[in-house]
């Protein structure tokens, strides 16, 4: 048995090992994603790809049904944004590190090239169509003289296309968010690091909850704070 978790809804999977590299949809949201192929015999649940534009399926090529999870496993809703917060800092994290910054300065959304943080509207032809990333949200408060950071919430954003709107608004990347965040150990420490270098101590130094949530290995909860 395959064990994956949907693209779309995040529901937990069983489908049969037959299925491996088929295209199928999910019983709960009908999004249609290709089941994994493990390397290798095991209980974790597997990242499905998305596939989009894919055919209505026939009614006995169906995965099988969506698993409840457990009390200890289950993801934890979050509400999706309708807006940013001026006074929070913004992410997005691809499989290794942090690849996108947006502040409140009017600079609109940064991506990572080989020289530092530039532009996304002006290297449109830099931004990937497709890949695993998370919106992070640094939340941010102001204080006399100014701003501590007091949490962090991580979204996951469709694998297709989501970061093409990086180069439309500032806030349309809300748009593209499909659940809760799902930090691996790499991403975290790769966001811890862009905080400690990023700011100066004092807007982190009492964010002792945030830090040691990018210093643990849960991968189900999607944010602190």
């Amino acid at each position: 048995m395959i064990r994956l978790v949907c693209p779309g809804c995040r529901s937990r999977i069983h489908a049969k090992e037959e299925l491996a590299g088929l295209v199928r949809r999910c019983p709960k949201c009908r999004v249609a994603f290709r089941v994994p192929k493990p390397e290798f015999p095991t209980d974790e649940y597997l990242e499905a790809e998305f596939i989009e534009g894919a055919p209505p399926p026939e009614p006995d090529r169906e995965v099988a049904t969506v698993v409840p999870p457990s009390a200890e496993e289950a993801i934890r809703p979050v509400d999706v944004p309708d807006k940013f917060v001026r006074t929070n800092v913004y992410l997005i994290c691809d499989k290794s590190g942090v690849y996108a910054l947006w502040e409140n300065n009017g600079r609109g959304w940064q991506i990572k090239g080989s020289m530092g943080f530039v532009s996304a509207r002006q290297n449109t032809d830099e931004l990937p169509l497709e890949g695993d990333f998370q919106l992070i949200e640094l939340k941010m408060r102001p204080v006399e003289g100014g701003i501590r950071l007091v949490g962090l919430m991580s979204y996951k954003l469709a694998p297709r296309y989501a970061l093409l709107s990086l180069a439309k608004g500032d806030e349309d990347i809300l748009s593209k968010i499909v659940g809760p965040g799902r930090l691996t150990r790499e991403q975290k420490g790769a966001i811890k690091l862009f905080i400690l270098d990023k700011f100066m101590h004092h807007v982190w130094q009492d964010a002792r909850a945030v830090l040691d949530f990018l210093s643990n290995a849960d991968y189900l909860t999607p944010g602190v704070g």
